[in-house]
């Protein structure tokens, strides 16, 4: 029984020693959220979240282009760029192999 009297001291000294711990970590804590640098992480958050939103729009409405034709077709380019300027229809010249590219939209009205 003598020690377990010994022990209750300890015990309650440890206990206010990791209160004071506690007490020192959340008044830590409370410091680190001072108003402007609460101000500083929201704003970078909406920053964020407003800078992937526009991202996302953007990949999404950008316009893709196929090729009008398949490479094996044996049609004459510079008619079928002639036909195209003349009706005034949006096309692009493939950089890699020279296809005519149209709007994917619009690929089986061109065909």
């Amino acid at each position: 029984m003598a020690t377990e009297v010994e022990n209750k001291p300890a015990l309650s000294d440890n206990l206010g020693a990791a209160k004071e711990k506690l007490g020192q970590a959340s008044g830590w804590f409370a410091g680190f959220w001072q108003s402007s640098q609460r101000n500083v992480i929201i704003i970078t958050i909406f920053a964020t979240i407003t800078a992937a939103i526009i991202v996302i729009m953007l990949w999404t409405s950008a316009e893709r282009f196929r090729p009008l034709y398949s490479k094996s077709s044996n049609y004459d380019s510079s008619q079928i760029l002639q036909m195209l300027d003349e009706e005034t229809i949006r096309y692009q010249l493939s950089q890699d192999d020279g296809q005519i590219l149209v709007p994917e939209r619009d690929v089986a009205r061109y065909e």
